[in-house]
C-alpha cells in the first residue's frame, strides 16, 4: 500500500468520470487502457486498484500452492486431465463415505457396554 503522500482534487464530469492526476497513477503502475477497480470502504472513502489479470492471478495462485505444497502432483493440464482427477477423487470420497456408513452401522448395532 502507498503511504499517504499528498491529496489532489478532482472534478466529476457530467457523465460520471472522473480524472485521476498523472502523478496517482503513475504510483499505481497503470496506463491508458489499464483495467482499474474501484471500491468503497466502510468510511466511505474510494479506493482504486490496478486490476489483475485473471490468468495472471491464476499463475499467481499456482505459485503459491506449489510453494506452500511442495510434494502436491501437478495440476492438470487438459479438461480431460481434470475431469479423471475428479472421478479418481469422487471415487476415493465414495469408498470412505461406504466405509464410514458400514462402520456407523455396525457400531448402531453394538450393545453399549
Amino acid at each position: 500500500m502507498i503511504a499517504k503522500r499528498a491529496s489532489h482534487r478532482t472534478r466529476i464530469g457530467k457523465r460520471n468520470q472522473v480524472t485521476i492526476p498523472a502523478a496517482l497513477l503513475r504510483e499505481l503502475g497503470v496506463v491508458p487502457g489499464d483495467l482499474v477497480e474501484v471500491s468503497l470502504d466502510a468510511q466511505c472513502n474510494i479506493a482504486i486498484a490496478k486490476a489483475l489479470d485473471p490468468f495472471e492471478r491464476l499463475a499467481e495462485l499456482r505459485a503459491e500452492f506449489k510453494r506452500d505444497h511442495p510434494g502436491a502432483p501437478p495440476a492438470p493440464s487438459s479438461d480431460d486431465e481434470l475431469e479423471g482427477v475428479i472421478r479418481e477423487a469422487r471415487r476415493v470420497h465414495g469408498e470412505r463415505a461406504s466405509a464410514d456408513d458400514a462402520r456407523i452401522m455396525r457400531e448402531s448395532r453394538e450393545p453399549n457396554g
